[in-house]
């Protein structure tokens, strides 16, 4: 289940806002969550990751992913989906992804974060158990 988290931190530009939501987990075989309401039309700048466990031991054939979709719209924000492989992810820091297409978004359009496993292997499943909180930064359009 997700908490979203309402809160207008300010970072190192006046214009930057942020969000976060926590998720209990991200599934062992792909999940979604919707992350983010915009309050007005904003360009999403960046996606933040924090998880409380690491990603190591995930190969080419067992692996997660990661999109972002704004679906009010029906636009991903990545063109090809992330793979978390090897050790991309690392407990209790920051991993940030910037998306590469559709960032100008309508007020009140719905982002959601979309995890999937590929293969069986552990590391793909270690992270189904992490606790993750997802970052979404942004700023008036």
């Amino acid at each position: 289940m997700a908490n979203i988290v309402k809160n207008r931190n300010r970072f190192s530009s006046a214009s930057d806002l942020c969000t976060n939501v926590y998720l209990s987990g991200w599934g062992t075989g792909g999940a979604t969550y919707n992350c983010f309401v915009a309050p007005t039309q904003c360009v999403i700048d960046e996606i933040g990751i924090v998880s409380d466990a690491s990603s190591t031991g995930q190969v080419t054939l067992n692996h997660n992913t990661l999109q972002v979709t704004n679906v009010t719209q029906s636009e991903d924000l990545f063109a090809t989906v992330n793979s978390l492989v090897g050790a991309d992810i690392t407990a209790n820091t920051l991993k940030t992804i910037t998306p590469d297409q559709n960032t100008l978004i309508a007020e009140d359009d719905v982002l959601q974060f979309k995890v999937a496993t590929v293969g069986a292997g552990t590391g793909a499943y270690t992270m189904a158990t992490a606790s993750v909180i997802v970052n979404v930064r942004y700023r008036p359009a």
